[in-house]
């Protein structure tokens, strides 16, 4: 297409760039657009792309550009050109919400319908029925130890390593909401923020245990396990309850991110 001097779309829902430090810019129902020396360039079905609806965008390790449609399935643009999987090919949805490629180079797709794992051109999914906890996946973060954290509409957070799944669901050990971003901050943990759970902070997690999320807020209503609580009544020096267990955790918690993020309370410290 010809470039334009600036983009026209007001809906946007994606940026990345490519090697070159081109820009890339998903829409909702203009396509991609491109900022290139020359101005601004539109991508639409028009030149192959599945769908204008594109949710989100990936540049893997061999610099290749990935595209999420919202309809049409994952899109490949390379040597100029898109090709297209879809549900016909395997993948659990066309609808594609986030993309994220992992140490081995295996590409993981979060769809309506699930996760589904590209590897050497073979799709393999992962659903509810195989421990997955929801089937609309939202979005994927990896950690240093090579876990897959996939934040999830209606199950919370997943972690995935191999299997079995470890699923933090709403309630004392989880996540309130729709998990929609996770973030590894070495050093600290794992946080992630939800749709109507706020802002939480994995804490507690070690090789013998799973370890639980707490709300970082002033009031948080998650509840601890005892051996947490066993531990600040030893620091203290009196009983506690379960409510004021959850409320000073979170409450160091927060005050030392906002003072100084380098000194977590050492219960949030990555185990």
């Amino acid at each position: 297409p010809e470039p334009i001097e600036t983009i026209t779309s007001t809906l946007i829902l994606d940026i990345e760039t490519n090697q070159h430090g081109i820009l890339w810019i998903a829409t909702e129902g203009d396509g991609v657009w491109r900022l290139v020396p020359e101005g601004a360039e539109n991508l639409t079905t028009k030149q192959g792309l599945p769908h204008n609806n594109v949710w989100t965008i990936f540049l893997d390790s061999a610099n290749r550009l990935w595209f999420g449609t919202f309809g049409g399935g994952l899109a490949l643009h390379e040597n100029g050109a898109f090709t297209t999987l879809t549900a016909d090919d395997g993948l659990t949805s066309n609808r594609i919400t986030s993309l994220h490629e992992d140490r081995d180079h295996n590409l993981w797709i979060g769809t309506y319908r699930g996760l589904d794992r590209l590897t050497d051109g073979v799709i393999t999914a992962v659903t509810r029925d195989n421990g997955l906890g929801d089937d609309l996946v939202i979005c994927i973060e990896e950690d240093r130890e090579d876990n897959l954290w996939i934040g999830t509409a209606a199950a919370g957070t997943v972690r995935l390593k191999d299997s079995p799944f470890t699923v933090y669901e709403s309630g004392p050990t989880g996540i309130g909401g729709m998990a929609r971003v996770v973030l590894e901050e070495p050093g600290k943990g794992i946080w992630v923020g939800a749709s109507n759970g706020g802002l939480n902070l994995l804490i507690g997690q070690r090789t013998e245990g799973d370890g639980m999320f707490a709300p970082v807020m002033d009031e948080p209503q998650a509840e601890f396990d005892p051996s947490m609580e066993e531990t600040l009544e030893r620091e203290l020096g009196r009983d506690l309850k379960g409510s004021e267990v959850s409320r000073i955790l979170s409450r160091q918690a927060l005050d030392a991110f906002l003072e100084n993020r380098k000194e977590m309370p050492r219960l949030y410290l990555w185990k």
